[in-house]
Parts: C-alpha cells; structure tokens; sequence
C-alpha cells in the first residue's frame, strides 16, 4: 500500500508480506531468486506508485502507470542481481514463445 507524503509525514509504502506469500509454499521463499519475485511484485509496483506522484506524473490510469513502473524497476533489479541467469533465459525464449503461440491455438 502507497501512502502519500503529507505536512506531518513522508511517503511511505506498506507491505503485507503474508498476503504477498500466500500462495507460495514457505520454503520456496528460501530460494532467493523466488523471494525476490514475489516481494519485488509488491515493491516495485508500489514504487511505481511514489514515482508517479512525485516525479513523473502521466495522464493514464494510475495502475497501468505503476504496472509499467513495476516492469521496469523489475528489470533494471534483476539484471543487476541476477546476471548469471541471463544466458539461460536466452537459449529458454525461443521455447517460451512456442508454449504461448501454441497454448493461444488451443483456445
């Protein structure tokens, strides 16, 4: 939850981890890479959020804007954190692409 910043306080952003991690098993939150996703969901979309109010205003729906912001950030972090995993993502997207262009003919 994004809180605007007022007279009396700054911005400040409230996460309700059980909520995010509710349809997760816990001890897929011991692997980092999956802890970071689930958690970056909220974040990054919540930052999006504080972004879009104090930087950079846009005359869209506020959730497109945070949702655009989130895919962002989401992509600059995991980059950075997770480099090695990058190689393997690109010998996996020709396959990614197959599954969807093919589960789109089942439809």
């Amino acid at each position: 939850m994004y809180n605007q910043a007022s007279k009396d306080a700054p911005a400040w952003i409230e996460i309700f981890v059980d909520n995010c991690t509710r349809s997760l098993p816990r001890s897929s939150l011991r692997v980092p890479v999956f802890a970071d996703m689930v958690l970056g969901e909220v974040l990054f979309h919540e930052i999006g959020h504080h972004i879009h109010y104090t930087q950079a205003p846009e005359f869209r729906e506020r959730e497109d804007v945070a949702e655009d912001w989130k895919k962002r950030l989401s992509k600059i972090y995991f980059r950075k954190r997770y480099w090695y995993f990058l190689p393997i993502a690109y010998m996996l997207y020709p396959f990614s692409w197959l599954i969807k262009k093919v589960s789109r003919s089942h439809e």
